[in-house]
């Protein structure tokens, strides 16, 4: 049985009062039971439903396989391995005696096609087949407004948890009756305890990186756990978990030592916890252990994307008091496909029965990999959406009013005629992604993007979720760089090096095209002076003026050259385990979808908006594109966005963009 407080949405207010209500003095003690509980919990799962992969080489590759190979790849995970896994869970801790919590720690909607299609239908629908106790309302819940969360709200048999969330007086989530977000739970177990859940926000990421209402805002998140506490303290409860969404560092290093914290499930931080020994034979590298004691109190997290799921038993004695905290995480594997790797792309193959046999026996005596099986609900739960994308697809985003073109610089696009100066710097698509990435990212300055991680022309006519889809076909996101000015000058010339040095690059996918930056590049001069005249217009709401080496700058890009790769090394020193580097898992296809809803209507970016204005080739030949005629709109062989609609489409969204292609 679930118990709701009820007491309304504007809660933050009453932090300090609840603070001193909750006095020692003032507490009433729950007469208890020594009671053990079992929590099998998720977070951000950012809508990822299909399958991941991980590669495994050399050592990591057992003995008596057919074929000799030193890289494989393994397939794991996904919603409905991950849902038979919290089955199989819930089956033997319920057959053990043990009480059952299953928690998810937000961040459920956003990050792949299946919410660009569909919204949080699909994920409503995968959790609502799982049987989770509640879900904390994580920054990427607010992606879209307080109406998207109030529609997702509403979808889900589970409730909503946000102590610290403040709905503006306008706002949607105040409209939802009796699904309306809860500050806590409270679960009467079936031996009588009370048990505790307390849902915290992280603040910055949602008011800053997310799109809440006007109004809306989330309370500080330390005061705010300290006071859920207190508050639940009140009504006599001494097993108390804290639900998060802030980072495993702050529930640590902060929550942690709150008094009355027994468990703290938590997610934002996509931290990877774990045996390092287990995990070291498949290359993984946990951050730490699971199940850190803290100051007498558990600390869990479950990475990311359906990949794993955990289980932690807590034993509490009488008092409410943890007695003891372990737990392990359980990869659920694909135990029939397994694809040797070490080959051209056109031999690469998958190992046949009788070798997969090997490899899913090797796996399970590791001891953190199982097979439960696909659990059926979900996968019927997910097949009406799939059945439907081809018709997705062609649905409306925006009107392209004329051909925009795209090319790897120095090239030509047949399908714009009169844009050839345009064509030779790039184009003018994989501007309008980069100013989609900070449409999407308010908080940075710049945007910067590859080339070649955009793959088409858009056409006049209708631009659909397909073409969208075509453009950006990979499943990369969106993250933002603290960086100085130098070292943005600097991952410029990495980037034109990587294909003008034919030992270590080639192509020209590595051309950057940046959205407030703008350069002249000579290919002829040397590396490390080819980039002159950069200048910035931060967010393009200012004034252009010259990139200043010592300031700091903000600058959102797509994770996969951020890794590095294509050639953008100077991104390597930014420390990704640092505030400088944040992932906001937001698909890059869903930021041109969202910023082309947006404008309503597609044109060719301004002359003065192209980051290169001045290229000068090899053969020493000088393209100004300042120098271009004004372009009259005309349509050219190609026809309407539209009608580019192709199976591959179809297939791109089909299986939710899961592989990191390179570019």
């Amino acid at each position: 049985m679930v118990q709701l407080y009820s007491s309304g949405a504007l809660r933050f207010s009453l932090l300090f009062a609840t603070a001193l209500l909750s006095s020692p003095s003032l507490t009433v003690a729950q007469q208890g039971i020594a009671t053990n509980v079992t929590f099998i919990h998720i977070n951000d799962h950012h809508s990822h439903f299909d399958e991941n992969t991980m590669d495994l080489f050399d050592d990591a590759i057992p003995s008596g396989l057919s074929v000799n190979t030193s890289a494989l790849r393994m397939y794991h995970g996904g919603a409905a391995r991950s849902v038979a896994q919290i089955k199989a869970l819930r089956a033997a801790a319920e057959a053990d005696g043990q009480e059952v919590c299953v928690l998810h720690a937000g961040d459920a909607i956003t990050g792949t096609s299946f919410y660009s299609f569909y919204g949080p239908a699909p994920d409503a629908a995968v959790m609502n087949t799982a049987g989770y106790d509640a879900l904390v309302a994580g920054n990427h819940e607010f992606d879209d407004g307080d109406a998207n969360l109030a529609n997702f709200t509403r979808l889900l048999n589970n409730p909503v948890l946000s102590y610290n969330l403040n709905p503006g007086p306008d706002s949607e989530l105040n409209n939802l009756g009796d699904d309306s977000i809860q500050p806590f739970l409270i679960k009467t177990l079936s031996n009588g305890e009370l048990l505790g859940i307390c849902g915290i926000t992280t603040k910055t990421s949602t008011e800053e990186s997310s799109f809440p209402d006007e109004g809306t805002t989330i309370g500080e998140e330390q005061a705010s756990a300290e006071a859920c506490v207190a508050e639940l303290q009140t009504q006599g409860i001494n097993k108390i978990v804290l639900l998060t969404h802030v980072g495993y560092d702050t529930d640590l290093n902060g929550f942690a030592a709150i008094d009355g914290v027994d468990v703290i499930i938590g997610g934002h931080s996509h931290s990877l916890l774990g045996d390092a020994q287990a995990l070291s034979p498949v290359g993984l590298v946990p951050s730490a252990e699971y199940a850190a004691i803290v100051s007498g109190t558990c600390v869990v997290q479950a990475w990311e994307y359906h990949k794993l799921v955990p289980k932690l038993d807590v034993a509490f004695d009488a008092d409410g008091n943890v007695l003891s905290c372990n737990g392990e995480v359980y990869f659920p594997i694909n135990p029939s496909r397994f694809t040797v790797r070490d080959r051209p792309d056109e031999e690469r193959f998958d190992l046949n029965e009788a070798d997969a046999l090997v490899m899913r026996n090797y796996l399970l005596e590791l001891g953190i990999f199982t097979d439960p099986g696909e659990e059926a609900e979900v996968v019927a739960a997910l097949q009406p959406f799939r059945d439907s994308l081809e018709e997705v697809a062609s649905r409306k985003v925006a009107i392209a009013a004329e051909n925009i073109c795209h090319t790897r610089a120095d090239g030509s696009d047949p399908n714009c005629p009169g844009k050839e100066d345009r064509s030779r710097v790039g184009g003018g698509v994989c501007l309008i992604v980069a100013q989609g990435f900070l449409f999407n990212v308010p908080t940075a300055d710049i945007a910067i993007q590859n080339a070649g991680g955009c793959r088409g022309t858009i056409f006049e006519g209708d631009f659909t979720f397909g073409n969208a889809f075509e453009i950006l076909p990979f499943s990369n996101t969106l993250v933002t760089l603290e960086m100085t000015g130098d070292q943005i000058r600097r991952v410029l010339e990495d980037s034109v090096n990587f294909f003008l040095d034919p030992t270590i690059g080639g192509g020209g996918g590595s051309f950057p095209v940046s959205a407030g930056l703008r350069w002249h590049v000579d290919y002829t001069a040397e590396f490390g002076s080819r980039f002159s005249n950069i200048e910035v217009n931060r967010r393009l709401e200012e004034e252009w003026e010259p990139l200043d080496l010592q300031a700091v700058y903000n600058v959102v890009t797509n994770n996969f050259i951020a890794t590095p790769r294509d050639g953008y090394l100077t991104f390597e020193e930014i420390d990704q385990t640092s505030d400088a580097y944040v992932d906001t898992f937001v698909l890059y296809t869903q930021s041109l979808i969202d910023y082309a809803s947006d404008l309503g209507t597609l044109e060719e970016p301004e002359i003065d908006e192209y980051s290169t204005q001045v290229l000068t080739l090899v053969n020493g030949t000088t393209i100004d594109i300042r120098e271009a005629q004004p372009i009259v709109p005309t349509a050219a062989p190609g026809g309407s966005s539209s009608s580019s609609v192709t199976s591959a489409t179809v297939l791109y969204v089909l299986v939710g963009l899961a592989v990191l292609a390179a570019i």
